[in-house]
């Protein structure tokens, strides 16, 4: 009795805590914005919270996950030893109040996993390839921590368990286990790194774990087999660095190894430096970041005059919007400095662009606005933002001005992906244009008003002939025209592969594109009158978005090279390569792959895969029951939240006062669903019975990559690797009992999420003194898992 109520009373004294109270051990509040109702579905091996009755995101997310851990725990030959938490948030605005780690995300944060409770923490940004990608990334990381701390006890009472695993080998297995070979992001950077000589040892990679380290995972999967990974892990469990790690399990030690890769690498890409072509051969260079010290310039809009570009920068190392010359690049005005207020929280560069008025004398651009995404429009002559309208929508990014200066368009996010939407500025009207399953980025206006252009991940026409049907479902983008009167829309035949950020030129003749088919993303332009297709850049790391001068005879774009984004202007419109078409890389040949099933690219330039025969192949079947289709009626006037609401602003200025440039977070060195919009019912409820500095957390914030990949088919949990024969496979445990977890339906069971505490802090110590003996404390730190309370107690 007495050390029940010792007990109590300590829990009463050291107390039941809100959030809060982490974050002011850290000197710093989160602001919260919202409350949240969670639920979470169960399957095999996971607990998937979602909220807002988000079940058919978390339906998507448990097949995607289940499928993902055969991979890792046949790559790894482990399986966890606990289930594993996932929570879903549904936007990047909602993700940044979690309370489950101190700091709040940063822009490019899209996803982390918590060491020793193993959550697994995402958020959805409207692309379900994206989504995809990230939820494989994060489960290497709940299964790693698994097989390396094991339970929590254990774990900080165990010495043994405390191998520090470096951040090349977390993210580089993360990324190459989840982009199920290389990729094309990585193998822009490793090439960019190869030639201009910025690799690093693994060591001092930094960021670029998430690409240099990516390859010397794979460099170790191709040379001394894949199960080597999970090895390396293994041993550096029990013999607690990665030099003893290595040394056992491939025979040599980091500087041996890095060597070996970095020779290879040389071998690789040198080769590339005579076949393409570097940003200053074929365009005048605007920004130098070797010389200003940014990391990106981008997003580059010509005014309607020509003589000046709008930027997103950070040369003061904050996210900022400048107006430069379109001649020479001199720095003409800063118009808006982010991050320094409630109302300008992000200027969401990272996804987002950016549009003048006709006349040039406004600007329409986004930023986070007290926790929501708002349109802003700012007087260029005076620096002021006159209106800022909200409408309720979870993220909002790209916002275009019709040429007649009446509507903006733009893409946001409001029910299962990303759509357009169109805001008459006359009538202060929002109407919604698109309301599918697809993903509807990247829009262009043509001159006649009548018709935009944009991005879609809708059935591309052109691979049908090109790649097995079966990757269609999401993630392969194609341009696509619609007519806003009738709401019809029609693909572009622009060639296959990934084709984004189109841009009209002045007079409608021309589509400027960005297309990624010979393994590099570069500037092609299609002609409206005879659908030729040709590319105008050859670029050795790559171009993309593409903004036309006024008379149609420049393009400027953003390049990455040499560690960083700039801002370059083509002047000589003309076709490179052999009449338009480029030669493809290595990458997209499948040489860097040892099964390689990338497609090729014939002379004309058409994609072809190992079997094609030249038979056309049939559309995609739009059936998937993971993707009911919409009851939106895409040509119906928007009546959601938020319809017809906006804040006048009285005469608000941006703040420009400089401000000392800060420190470089995770997004500035690296590279988000309402009321459902799915038919059917929604399943009945059951009743209510880091960086190298900080190992413990890793942080995914890669960029956007763009990758190819089949999408799951019904799926079990008995998936054997082929290197692996089934006696030396360890049980897989949590498939032992059996899991009350589904409807009569098949449908997953859908919980109220019950407030669970779980340690998260053990710290102990003994004295002696003379007076009193021998002393000691303990101190025990409890949360329930989505951090929102914690229990102290001392003993």
């Amino acid at each position: 009795m007495k050390k029940a109520a010792l007990l109590l009373s300590l829990i009463l004294l050291y107390g039941f805590s809100p959030a809060g109270a982490q974050e002011t051990y850290f000197g710093k509040n989160k602001v919260q914005y919202r409350g949240f109702d969670w639920e979470y579905i169960q399957t095999e091996h996971f607990d998937i919270y979602f909220y807002d009755g988000e079940y058919e995101l978390a339906r998507f997310a448990a097949r995607e996950l289940e499928h993902a851990y055969e991979i890792v725990t046949d790559q790894l030959r482990y399986f966890s030893k606990s289930r594993i938490p996932v929570f879903i948030y549904n936007s990047h605005n909602d993700f940044q109040q979690t309370n489950i780690i101190y700091q709040e995300p940063t822009e490019g944060t899209q996803g982390f996993t918590e060491a020793f409770k193993k959550r697994i923490v995402v958020h959805f940004m409207g692309s379900y390839e994206d989504f995809r990608h990230l939820l494989h990334h994060e489960l290497t990381h709940a299964v790693i921590y698994d097989l390396i701390y094991g339970e929590f006890f254990k774990a900080v009472l165990t010495p043994n368990r405390l191998f520090r695993q470096p951040l090349w080998l977390a993210e580089g297995y993360a990324e190459y286990s989840s982009n199920g070979g290389w990729a094309q992001q990585a193998d822009m950077v490793v090439r960019d790194a190869a030639i201009n000589g910025y690799m690093r040892p693994p060591e001092y990679m930094g960021m670029l774990a998430y690409t240099e380290g990516f390859a010397l995972v794979k460099y170790i999967a191709d040379n001394y087999g894949v199960e080597k990974i999970g090895e390396i892990f293994k041993k550096g469990k029990a013999l607690l660095t990665i030099d003893k790690a290595l040394k056992s399990s491939i025979g040599m030690k980091s500087e041996e190894l890095y060597e070996k890769f970095a020779k290879e690498m040389r071998k690789r890409y040198w080769p590339d430096i005579s076949l393409r072509e570097e940003p200053k051969d074929f365009a005048s260079q605007l920004t130098d970041h070797t010389k200003d010290g940014s990391n990106y310039n981008e997003k580059p809009v010509f005014s309607p005059k020509g003589q000046m570009l709008a930027i997103f920068t950070d040369i003061s190392g904050y996210s900022e919007i400048y107006l430069i010359s379109a001649i020479d690049g001199k720095k003409i005005a800063r118009l808006v400095k982010g991050e320094r207020s409630a109302d300008l929280e992000s200027l969401r560069w990272y996804t987002s662009g950016m549009s003048f008025s006709p006349n040039g004398e406004n600007l329409v651009f986004v930023s986070k606005s007290k926790g929501e995404d708002a349109l802003n429009f700012l007087k260029l002559k005076n620096r002021k933002i006159y209106l800022r309208k909200k409408f309720g929508l979870k993220s909002i990014i790209s916002p275009a001005w019709s040429p007649d200066g009446r509507n903006v368009v733009f893409t946001a996010l409001s029910g299962p992906a990303r759509d357009l939407f169109m805001i008459d500025l006359e009538t202060d009207s929002l109407r919604q244009l698109t309301g599918d399953r697809y993903d509807d980025i990247d829009v262009a206006w043509f001159p006649d008003n009548r018709r935009i252009i944009f991005a879609s991940d809708r059935p591309h026409p052109d691979d049908y002939q090109a790649i097995d049907t079966t990757i269609l479902d999401y993630g392969n983008y194609n341009l696509q025209i619609m007519d806003l009167e009738s709401g019809k829309i029609t693909p572009l035949l622009a060639g296959a592969s990934q084709n984004t950020e189109p841009a009209v030129s002045p007079d409608g003749e021309r589509i400027a594109f960005v297309s990624n088919r010979n393994g590099i993303d570069n500037i092609y332009i299609y002609y409206v009158d005879s659908a030729r297709v040709m590319a105008i850049t050859n670029a050795l790391s790559n171009a993309k978005s593409p903004t036309w001068s006024p008379d149609g005879r420049n393009i400027a774009f953003s390049t990455f090279f040499k560690g960083s984004y700039d801002i370059f202007v083509i002047k000589d419109i003309e076709p490179k390569g052999k009449n338009g078409v480029l030669l493809p890389t290595d990458f997209v040949m499948g040489k860097y792959d040892n099964e390689a099933d990338w497609a090729r690219q014939s002379d004309d330039g058409r994609l072809l895969t190992a079997t094609d025969d030249g038979a056309a192949l049939e559309p995609p079947p739009l059936n998937d029951p993971d993707f009911p289709a919409s009851p939106i009626d895409i040509r119906g006037d928007w009546s959601g939240p938020g319809a017809g609401e906006g804040d006048k602003v009285e005469d608000e200025e941006v703040n420009t006062a400089a401000e000392p440039k800060a420190e470089k977070d995770l997004a500035e060195d690296s590279s988000a669903v309402s009321e459902k919009a799915f038919e059917g019912k929604e399943p009945e409820k059951e009743a209510e019975k880091s960086d190298e500095e900080d190992e413990d957390l890793y942080v995914y914030n890669a960029p956007v990559e763009e990758s190819i990949f089949a999408p799951v088919g019904d799926l079990t949990s008995e998936g054997k690797a082929p290197y692996l024969a089934a006696e030396e496979m360890p049980v897989d445990s949590l498939l032992i009992d059996s899991l009350d977890n589904r409807l009569s339906n098949g449908e997953y069971k859908v919980r109220p999420y019950k407030t669970r505490f779980t340690p998260d802090y053990i710290s102990g110590g003994m004295q002696y003194d003379s007076f009193f003996g021998f002393r000691g404390r303990t101190l025990f730190v409890f949360s329930d898992y989505l951090g929102d309370h914690q229990i102290y107690i001392v003993t």
